[in-house]
């Protein structure tokens, strides 16, 4: 077969040129002393299509083609050639090209390999060492059978590079370069025109494509909009004509959390346009939905199976687990997905109702994840179980739960519930600080109460930033206020001023705590204790005491301020 080639001029980095010479000298070695046992090696997929674009990737996977040769033995083979008679080939290799390198400083550390498990699908072997201080892997060209029209894995054999290319998700990830030649190889024949012109093509028909794994709508949506290209026609028809279809397709083959890590790429860019772009396009092809859905029947099949495994730690921990995800799934989400669009929507129409978001930085995981998810808070919601309607309790652990099963670091987690309980706030009543909220257990009266909500509910969780930056793009209405609010209160100078760097926990210290006020006071610990904690705040904060730097406050003066406020004291 006549390989497309094509000689085009890479830029490398150090690494890429002596891992691609390092790797070269071998193959150049091994094929001249065993002409019958030719091996060709090519970098795959996304470095190929990011080298082109002159974007930085140190994702390098190397396929290997060789049907006798696995990752494995090739790394082994690669050890041992550059290993043996006194490290001689890397004295050569040196020579050859200028280099000082030693074994130690190419080969960081052992091989390690996936192996071959056809029951968990692991049908092929993957090898991984660290060569340079980069991580490389090594398989052999694949090709995908799919054996159950139900089942997203498939059987994995070798294959041709043609098989290899064609089973791949894009024709830009298509495009191998052959390290024994030097050339770029477009076995599609469309990679290099697409990737010109800025087309997010399939390598075969598109619902083929996509009937073998239709993860790779959301891979496809996710390279669209990270690199601002447009979809080919045949896959804007596919997605319009087929959806109902290929829903059904992910529902089947696809969990959430698959789901969710493509989505979290995109959010993880930090970028406004790229995420509101990707939230567009979920949106308009009606895939929205898969940001937090899970595919029920999946977990009930998984429960079903644990039924039958003897009990143990693990196993119980699993169903649990499992139990939590059918449960979340019958309740919160439920309600949720009736009005995810119109969240979708009103972010989109909020961020391209703002002409210049250039200099706003935004943590966007954080960012999108409040606005979506916030009205979950509604106590409409009608639960299954018997849990009143109104337990917030429960509806934010269904909230954690959804968002720590979409690969959330639990901080995060955290940080994006009290952005929606403040949204919440937001849009329940005309938002201002200063009146009281019986709803919401909130009664601010007076700057020191101003400030110990500011605390507790925003710089405590460091969300300031997101807040004021949330309030400014989506609600400028209460932006205004919000600011004029904390001005006046001489809690900020100006607009500029980050609250979470100043009222950050190590520099927002209480002069006492709870064993020294029980030592002042000879009193035994109980509930008082969190009161007076509370209150200790509300004192510093109506006293504008520096809580950095203050030495003369007496506690004793604090304990007569506290028995003027409160009877806490006096009833315990």
């Amino acid at each position: 077969m006549n390989t497309p080639s094509t000689k085009k001029t890479l830029i490398f980095t150090n690494f890429e040129y002596n891992f691609i010479n390092l790797i070269n000298f071998y193959l150049t070695h091994h094929n001249t002393e065993n002409p019958n046992d030719i091996i060709v090696c090519r970098i795959a997929g996304g470095w190929v299509r990011d080298k082109i674009l002159n974007i930085p990737s140190n994702d390098i996977d190397i396929a290997i083609e060789n049907k006798n040769v696995s990752g494995k033995l090739f790394l082994n083979n690669l050890v041992n050639f550059y290993k043996d008679n006194d490290n001689i080939h890397i004295k050569s290799f040196n020579e050859i090209h200028n280099t000082k390198f030693k074994f130690k400083n190419i080969f960081n550390t052992n091989i390690h390999a996936t192996k071959v498990n056809p029951e968990k699908s692991k049908h092929l072997e993957t090898a991984m060492a660290t060569i340079f201080n980069h991580d490389i892997d090594f398989v052999s060209l694949r090709k995908e059978v799919y054996t159950n029209e139900n089942n997203r894995i498939p059987t994995i054999e070798v294959g041709t590079p043609l098989e290899d290319c064609l089973r791949r998700d894009c024709t830009i990830n298509s495009i191998f370069y052959n390290i024994n030649t030097g050339y770029l190889e477009d076995l599609s024949n469309k990679g290099l025109v697409d990737l010109q012109n800025g087309i997010i093509r399939t390598p075969l028909e598109p619902m083929k494509t996509f009937t073998d794994d239709p993860l790779r709508i959301f891979r496809l949506l996710r390279f669209k909009n990270k690199l601002n290209f447009q979809y080919s026609e045949d896959l804007m028809s596919c997605f319009k004509n087929n959806h109902d279809v290929l829903v059904d397709f992910v529902y089947k083959k696809v969990s959430r959390e698959r789901v969710a890590i493509e989505a979290n790429k995109i959010l993880n860019t930090n970028s406004i346009s790229i995420c509101k772009n990707f939230l567009k396009d979920l949106e308009y092809f009606g895939f929205e939905r898969f940001l937090y859905s899970n595919n029920k029947n999946s977990y009930e099949d998984e429960l079903e199976k644990l039924s039958n495994e003897k009990n143990s730690k693990k196993v119980n921990q699993k169903k649990v687990m499992l139990f939590d995800k059918i449960t979340l799934h019958e309740r919160t989400l439920n309600f949720f997905e009736i009005d995810l669009k119109t969240h979708i929507k009103f972010f989109i129409e909020a961020i391209e109702s703002h002409k210049d978001l250039a200099n706003y930085k935004l943590d966007m995981t954080t960012v999108v994840h409040a606005i979506l998810l916030f009205s979950l808070l509604d106590p409409r919601l009608q639960y299954s179980n018997k849990n009143k309607q109104t337990d917030l309790s429960i509806i934010k652990k269904d909230i954690e739960l959804a968002l720590l099963s979409n690969g959330i670091a639990k901080t995060k987690v955290r940080q994006i519930i009290a952005l929606q309980e403040l949204l919440d706030l937001v849009n329940k009543k005309d938002f201002e600080f200063i009146v009281g909220d019986v709803d919401n257990n909130i009664e601010i009266k007076n700057r020191a109460e101003l400030c110990f909500f500011v605390k507790e509910q925003i710089t405590d969780f460091q969300i300031y930033n997101s807040f004021k930056n949330i309030l400014h793009i989506f609600y400028p209405q209460h932006y205004t206020k919000f600011i004029k609010g904390l001005k006046e209160n001489k809690i900020i100078n100006d607009d500029n001023d980050d609250l979470d760097a100043i009222w950050n926990k190590d520099n927002l210290k209480l002069k006492w705590n709870g064993s020294m006020i029980m030592k002042h006071l000879n009193k035994k610990p109980g509930v008082w204790m969190s009161e007076v904690i509370r209150l200790q705040w509300l004192y510093y904060f109506e006293k504008e005491l520096d809580l950095v730097n203050d030495e003369d406050t007496n506690i004793e003066d604090f304990i007569n301020w506290v028995n003027t406020q409160s009877n806490v004291l006096k009833d315990n």
